[in-house]
């Protein structure tokens, strides 16, 4: 029975990740927070402070419930037509730096 149980939770979490790889979650920027460190999510807001640096393309995507820093490092770094005040929908993922997530941005939809 125990082994069973543990089979049914193995396959439940591993249909849980597979999802969340398959669709990322539209989030509300104001909602992330550390809890979604390592998590793929979808975000829509306008692009404001555009920064290009030798590393990437640093900006910041603020919708009505808040901002959040989006970077697009170099190596990901695609012919994008983003500019300033442009809505934007960007996925990727959340990770924290200095105590406050950013998001690490994959592909512009």
């Amino acid at each position: 029975m125990l082994l069973l149980l543990t089979g049914f939770i193995a396959s439940f979490a591993l249909l849980l990740a597979l999802t969340e790889l398959a669709e990322p979650q539209d989030v509300p920027v104001g909602m992330i927070d550390q809890s979604f460190s390592g998590r793929t999510v979808r975000i829509r807001g306008t692009a404001s402070g555009l920064q290009s640096r030798e590393a990437g393309l640093f900006l910041t995507i603020t919708d009505p419930t808040g901002s959040i820093r989006a970077i697009i490092w170099k190596n990901e770094l695609t012919e994008t037509d983003v500019t300033e005040g442009k809505n934007v929908t960007a996925v990727g993922f959340i990770q924290m730096y200095q105590q406050r997530p950013e998001l690490i941005v994959r592909a512009f939809a």
